[in-house]
């Protein structure tokens, strides 16, 4: 009775509170986008590397990139960073998969295409795939910005939208370069990073012996 009576209250009162809610929470989205927006074409390398990795970190995140700029209503050069930037670290994501051996090639493969699939991995080496992601994403923002990407479809900021969504607004061959240039720099991220990390790694495994005699 109590799990029954809850969900009959429970579930009213949170449409209600959403209900009374929405006005506020889509004018402070909208203006945020706006912002992101504005901050994009007036400082394009700048923000193609801020919001490009911070997207890219959040796409590799249990949350969701593609429904965090359709609630910001991102689009122009915003959503072209944003989109580029999910495609290029997807390599950073495959690289750092495969160079240090988390899972086997089907989780390589599955997390360049959808990161959320691989959650469990993600969040068991955060450290690792995070960081690397902030600069494969940035670094494919950056390209995004370079050529100009625009995007002006809302929620397209996942590996395969952020591929194709682009030549819908732009030039085929401004899109090609763009989203080589982002690959290659996905690819620089995912191979310093995992060297990085594996020679962490590696320091750790000789230093271990060693502290344990010094406790003997």
């Amino acid at each position: 009775m109590n799990i029954i009576g809850g969900a009959i209250l429970m579930a009213p009162l949170a449409r209600l509170v959403a209900f009374a809610a929405d006005p506020v929470v889509n004018s402070t989205l909208a203006h945020i986008g706006e912002t992101i927006s504005a901050a994009a074409e007036q400082s394009p390398i700048v923000m193609g590397f801020l919001l490009g990795g911070i997207i890219k970190m959040i796409c590799t995140s249990p949350l969701s990139s593609m429904a965090l700029t359709a609630m910001l209503g991102l689009n122009g050069l915003a959503m072209g960073i944003a989109a580029i930037a999910c495609f290029g670290g997807s390599f950073t994501n495959g690289i750092i998969f495969a160079r240090l051996k988390f899972g086997d090639r089907s989780n390589v493969i599955a997390v360049m295409l959808e990161p959320l699939t691989q959650a469990d991995i993600i969040t068991t080496h955060p450290i690792p795939i995070y960081c690397s992601n902030f600069f494969g994403g940035g670094l494919a923002g950056i390209s995004a910005a370079v050529f100009h990407i625009v995007n002006n479809a809302p929620g397209t900021a996942s590996p395969i939208p952020g591929l194709l969504a682009p030549f819908a607004f732009n030039p085929p061959l401004q899109v090609v370069m763009a989203l080589f240039f982002a690959m290659l720099g996905g690819c620089t991220a995912g191979l310093v990073g995992s060297t990085i990390f594996k020679k962490r790694a590696k320091v750790k495994e000789t230093s271990a012996p060693v502290e344990m005699e010094l406790e003997y």
